[in-house]
């Protein structure tokens, strides 16, 4: 869950919670810089940290001067888990899990009817072991995936009014070993404004 503050010509703060099965919350900071009138250039810092999970996430993206409908996007992932294994609600080792990741997009928009269509791949590598077996280069794994996702109400669009929104994403993993089975993963978010409390949106 995010609530952020919006400035349509400056940087926009958002801050937020993320729910970690058994272990909690986590606290997550992101900081926003939409260029509004360079047609949904935009900057995302996003850090989210816990005592058993941190993620690092810099986004850059920026339309294209010959198209003004297209846009491109690179994205950086560091992130580290620490889920518990337990027998009878004793915690009795960890499974540690890190992932260095990059993304790269190609945006679509339709600045008239504020939507965006989102095409990409990740590249990278996974890292698992067990924290009683601690082989930093045990499990190691590479990271290849396509995704689609369809934004609507614009999120790095010029915001002109107070709307609701959707956000919809595909991921689907590549070439994977022949004991590891290809996997997908699909994400929906929603936007709708607070009335009365102008700028604020969770």
């Amino acid at each position: 869950v995010i609530v952020h503050i919006q400035e349509e010509t400056k940087a926009r703060l958002e801050i937020g919670a993320s729910v970690i099965t058994d272990d909690g919350a986590a606290v997550l900071g992101r900081l926003r810089f939409d260029n509004f009138m360079g047609q949904g250039g935009s900057n995302l810092l996003s850090c989210r940290y816990s005592d058993r999970q941190a993620r690092f996430d810099p986004i850059v993206e920026h339309p294209s001067r010959a198209i003004s409908w297209l846009s491109l996007r690179a994205q950086f992932q560091w992130q580290r888990e620490q889920p518990g294994l337990y027998e009878q609600g004793i915690e009795v080792d960890r499974y540690v899990f890190r992932r260095n990741q990059f993304s790269l997009d190609l945006a679509v928009r339709s600045y008239r009817h504020d939507w965006s269509l989102y095409l990409g791949g990740d590249f990278g590598e996974t890292n698992s072991y067990l924290e009683s077996h601690s082989i930093p280069d045990d499990g190691i794994q590479s990271v290849s995936t396509v995704h689609v996702s369809l934004e609507s109400h614009g999120r790095d669009l010029p915001v002109t009014h107070q709307s609701s929104g959707a956000r919809i994403r595909y991921t689907h993993s590549l070439d994977t070993k022949d004991d590891e089975p290809e996997w997908w993963r699909a994400d929906l978010g929603l936007v709708f404004p607070v009335k009365g409390l102008g700028v604020w949106k969770p």
